[in-house]
């Protein structure tokens, strides 16, 4: 437990020091943009608990050596503090802030919360624990205090909201104790410029009133089937698979909208995207869930009052991705085909690791089964061929694997120039050299991410037209 006027002992000391010089106190104001809450009309005692905890746990400041003022308070405790409650300050500083998943809740007593990470702390509040229910996604911080986590903040608050996975990998991607004191006070008071999380993340692709509308799951999957084909999409999916994509025992509870995400080929207009996007989010919400006992998730919300709905927020992104392509083709520029192959072959891997059904697959396996025929060794010729087979399995109008196939794969079963008498022994070489080519795909991330997909329910048979790097085959040394 903490003892009586913990927090206030600490809060006290740091504005205290503040209070001795006007001029770092006015900077700090100014950096919080305090006054522009005041003038929007925010809770006055919110946002000035957000100041205050701000300035001792996040801001170094410079009245206090470039520290904190928590940092500061340490290293100057008041005379009469002891041991042991200075230690209590020390633990202090193992805080974290920022999201949080509430998972259970014991009333009157404690929460358990998760992180970003899925690191779920047990947390003594009596105040949180009658203001909070699982599911939901709070903003505070907690710390371990001789060993029990206890929230050490001025206030917490919820977010109508539950986190996707692509989400909490976004979040997890800004750092440790990012979301500190100023940023919440900049979502509380929803500062267009500032308010990082819902950033991107309501894209007029998916309208709330045009999710809501409840119409029988036939018409919607027959609306979605219907943009699918206006987006020449329905080669590659269908109502179907994506009904599928919602069963939980499956697939998680974002695949739905990640898999339509990272499905959308390059050449599609935004038009046709959005209402693509927007069927499908239509269709998913009328389809009945045995979760809610046969209701659809448009029945059950529309069941609930305003304050007990949330939106699930999510974000997807290539970035990470298009970054290790992007250095894969600088080292195919470079020569070094090895390299280039093995940086594709960690991407697919990724792609498998993270369940994303990418449109761009079949462009990296022939891009890595290039490699291995640029590579001047030799040794890989029989997996280049089987990285383009695989890839026209997965789209067979792509037109430059097409032209791969022609350069490299068919030249193998072109016997014309074989006499009668060979022909036998000859054949018998390229099944032989083939089956090896086979047996070294088996073996890579390339092959597991191409049962993923067929898994799925997924094809990438899309037409393609392609504007190719050309790389020279290398001179073999004598």
């Amino acid at each position: 437990m903490l003892f009586p006027g913990f927090l206030a002992l600490l809060s006290d000391f740091v504005a205290s020091c503040f209070s001795k010089n006007r001029e770092a106190l006015n900077e700090a104001m100014e950096e919080f943009e305090l006054e522009h809450y005041k003038r929007q009309g925010m809770n006055t005692d919110n946002v000035l608990g957000l100041f205050s905890e701000w300035l001792v746990f996040d801001r170094e400041s410079a009245i206090f050596g470039n520290k904190t003022g928590l940092e500061y308070f340490i290293e100057n405790p008041p005379p009469a503090l002891t041991e042991h409650g200075l230690s209590a300050y020390r633990d202090l500083t193992k805080f974290t802030v920022g999201l949080f998943e509430i998972i259970d809740v014991t009333p009157n007593e404690r929460v358990t919360l998760a992180d970003m990470d899925g690191n779920t702390h047990s947390v003594f509040d009596i105040n949180m624990s009658v203001s909070i229910i699982p599911g939901q996604i709070i903003w505070s911080r907690i710390a371990p205090i001789d060993g029990v986590y206890h929230a050490v903040g001025s206030i917490f608050f919820t977010l109508p909201a539950t986190f996707g996975t692509g989400m909490k990998k976004m979040i997890r991607e800004w750092g440790r104790n990012t979301l500190n004191a100023r940023k919440a006070a900049q979502w509380m008071c929803h500062t267009p410029k500032e308010h990082e999380l819902v950033r991107d993340t309501k894209k007029k692709s998916f309208p709330e009133e045009i999710a809501d509308i409840q119409m029988p799951e036939t018409v919607a999957a027959q609306k979605l089937d219907a943009q699918i084909r206006d987006a020449h999409m329905n080669e590659m999916f269908t109502s179907d698979s994506v009904k599928k994509w919602t069963n939980r025992r499956l697939f998680s509870s974002d695949f739905p909208t990640k898999a339509m995400y990272f499905l959308m080929p390059e050449d599609i207009s935004e038009t046709v995207r959005d209402r693509l996007l927007s069927s499908m989010v239509q269709y998913i919400n009328n389809i009945p869930r045995s979760k809610l006992r046969g209701k659809t998730p448009n029945e059950a919300k529309a069941s609930l009052r305003p304050l007990e709905r949330s939106v699930e927020m999510n974000m997807f992104s290539y970035d990470i991705y298009i970054s290790d392509l992007e250095y894969a083709t600088e080292t195919m520029h470079a020569g070094d085909y090895k390299k280039a192959y093995n940086i594709f072959s960690s991407v697919i891997r990724k792609f498998f690791d993270d369940k994303i059904p990418a449109f761009v697959a079949f462009r990296i396996y022939t891009n890595a089964a290039i490699s291995c025929f640029m590579d001047s060794t030799g040794t890989r010729d029989a997996l280049g061929c089987e990285l383009i087979r695989a890839s026209l399995r997965l789209n067979p109008r792509y037109d430059f694997g097409l032209q791969q196939k022609k350069r490299f794969v068919d030249p193998y079963d072109d016997m014309s120039h074989v006499s009668k008498r060979d022909r036998k022994r000859a054949e018998k070489e390229v099944e032989m050299f083939m089956k090896y080519g086979i047996k070294q795909y088996h073996r890579t991330p390339f092959r597991r991410y191409e049962e993923f997909l067929a898994k799925c329910g997924i094809s990438l048979n899309y037409e393609t037209h392609t504007k190719p790097t050309t790389f020279q085959i290398p001179k073999q040394k004598d």
